[in-house]
This record gives C-alpha cells, sequence and structure tokens, in this order.
C-alpha cells in the first residue's frame, strides 16, 4: 500500500513540477513583453518631451508671434495705404462726378465718389489684414 501511495504522490509531484514549468515559460514570455511595452512606452515618452514645451518657452513664442503680427500690421498700414492711394488716385470712374467750385480762388475739384471709395479702401485694408493674420497664425499653428 505505500508503494501504491507513493507512485500516486510521485505522479502528484511530477504533474505539479509540469504545471511549474508551464507557468514559468508563460512568465518569462509575458515578462519579455512587458520590458518591450516599456521601451515603447519610454521612447513614446522621450519623443514627447521633445516637443513639449514649458510654460516660460510658450510665452516667449507667444511674445513673438505678437511682435512679429505688430510689426506685419505697421508695416501694412503704411505701405498698403499709399498703395491704395495711389492706385485709387489713378483709377477713373465713368461714373465720378466732378464739380468745380467757382467761388473758390483755388478751384477746388470735388468729387463726389470719394465716400465711396474711402469705405472701399477701408474694406480692402481690413481683408488684407485679416488674411495676414490668418496666414501668420496658419504658421505659428
Amino acid at each position: 500500500m505505500e508503494t501504491k501511495t507513493i507512485d500516486k504522490l510521485q505522479d502528484a509531484l511530477e504533474k505539479l513540477l509540469g504545471a511549474y514549468e508551464e507557468l514559468q515559460t508563460q512568465k518569462d514570455i509575458t515578462d519579455d513583453e512587458n520590458m518591450k511595452l516599456k521601451d515603447q512606452n519610454d521612447l513614446i515618452n522621450s519623443k514627447i518631451f521633445e516637443y513639449e514645451r514649458t510654460d516660460g518657452e510658450k510665452d516667449i513664442a507667444i511674445g513673438d508671434m505678437l511682435d512679429k503680427i505688430e510689426t506685419v500690421l505697421d508695416e501694412d498700414n503704411t505701405s498698403h495705404d499709399t498703395n491704395l492711394d495711389s492706385d485709387i488716385d489713378d483709377k477713373t470712374d465713368d461714373n465720378d462726378i466732378i464739380k468745380f467750385d467757382a467761388t473758390n480762388d483755388d478751384s477746388i475739384v470735388q468729387n463726389t465718389n470719394d465716400n465711396d471709395k474711402d469705405t472701399n479702401k477701408n474694406k480692402t485694408n481690413e481683408k488684407l489684414e485679416l488674411n495676414r493674420l490668418d496666414n501668420l497664425m496658419e504658421g505659428f499653428l
């Protein structure tokens, strides 16, 4: 009877040993997969760190961008005002009505469409400024 018990215990022990070895193999595979995932995570974190900016860097970048926008707007206001004035003055429209003031010695020419031209010039300036701001913001983003 003791031999049967010893044989049964030995069979059970061999089965336990086989199960233990299988579990150990699975654990090793899982550990390898975990190491690969940790390496990938470290790589991703290092790439994220390269692209992250600190608050100070963000403030500097925003300040630089605002300076560029101000510069462009200042240049735009000075250069386009003179260009638009000369373009408008050079163009004549068949609908322009010119009146001479006979009472003035200088014979001042009054154009009745000046208000329309000023309105169109202002709209054109606004569109140009908005387009430039859009382009600057696209470049910034």
